[in-house]
């Protein structure tokens, strides 16, 4: 799906330092893990179910492993798991900055057809 020497348009990485991007560091305690056990993952990514997997992105950044479970796990299934909840924050960030761009950029789409329309009449 992505091959890891596709180029960006956008240099994202810059914008997530000049923006003063950081991870939260402070998780909060697990208060849905009933939820989790509910999801059906085969469904999901049979279905192409985004809404489930947007209604849980808060759960899965704020999702906290039990000293216990830690200890039990693969030391690096521990970091992987790290790892996806960082890089799903970062994405979120990366996309509430597209979306604002959206925005925007649909705005002056607007002006700029309103001020055409104007000077054609």
């Amino acid at each position: 799906m992505l091959s890891e020497d596709f180029r960006w348009h956008y240099d994202y990485i810059r914008l997530a330092w000049d923006s003063g991007f950081s991870f939260d560091k402070q998780k909060q305690p697990n208060v849905d893990k009933t939820k989790i056990c509910l999801i059906d993952i085969d469904r999901v990514i049979k279905e192409r179910d985004v809404a489930t997997v947007e209604q849980f992105l808060s759960i899965v950044i704020g999702y906290v492993l039990d000293t216990e479970h830690a200890e039990v796990l693969d030391t690096n299934f521990v970091k992987v798991f790290r790892m996806s909840q960082l890089a799903v924050e970062y994405l979120l960030f990366c996309k509430r900055y597209l979306d604002n761009t959206v925005v925007l950029l649909k705005r002056d789409m607007a002006k700029s057809r309103e001020s055409t329309l104007v000077r054609l009449l």
